[in-house]
């Protein structure tokens, strides 16, 4: 249940920003902790990253949706509103991404989605990250643990969404 609510989360946020768009994260280990719709405790993990994974925008982005996105950065900011089509279904989104992405940043957004799917008209997502240091010895580049334990690789949900 937690890794598909982080999938989500991801598909939500990251499909909505240009990948050139957005700073590469510092190689190493990010704790990342996230509240959105539908759960009253915080969803948090770490993932151990480096180049070839930093792909924020382009990790989980649902390459089927028909998104207009417009972004504006102002120093250590980068906002953004998207508006994308899937089907009948229209989801506009505007955030904002703040901070370095060499020790931290944060991410808020608020979603709104017409008609309504799953009883979810709109919600509010918010992020924090930061960097926690060298990934773990049991850890590669891709990896990310859940809080109650879960694993997986964001490289096997690249390679399952090109099958």
């Amino acid at each position: 249940m937690n890794r598909l609510l982080i999938l989500m989360f991801a598909a939500l946020l990251t499909s909505t920003v240009a990948a050139d768009e957005l700073p590469r994260r510092k190689s190493g280990l990010w704790s990342m902790s996230i509240t959105m719709p539908g759960t009253s405790v915080p969803l948090t993990m770490q993932q151990c990253i480096d180049e070839k994974t930093d792909d924020i925008a382009g990790t989980m982005a649902d390459k089927s949706k028909t998104c207009r996105t417009q972004t504006k950065r102002a120093g250590d900011r980068l906002s953004f509103d998207s508006i994308c089509k899937i089907g009948k279904t229209t989801s506009t989104t505007r955030g904002v991404y703040v901070g370095d992405f060499k020790s931290g940043y944060t991410v808020e957004s608020i979603t709104t989605i017409d008609p309504p799917t799953q009883g979810m008209r709109e919600g509010v997502t918010k992020a924090a990250a930061q960097w926690s240091g060298p990934c773990k010895s049991d850890m590669k580049p891709g990896d990310v643990v859940m809080s109650n334990g879960t694993r997986f690789n964001v490289n096997d949900v690249r390679s399952a969404k090109k099958k």
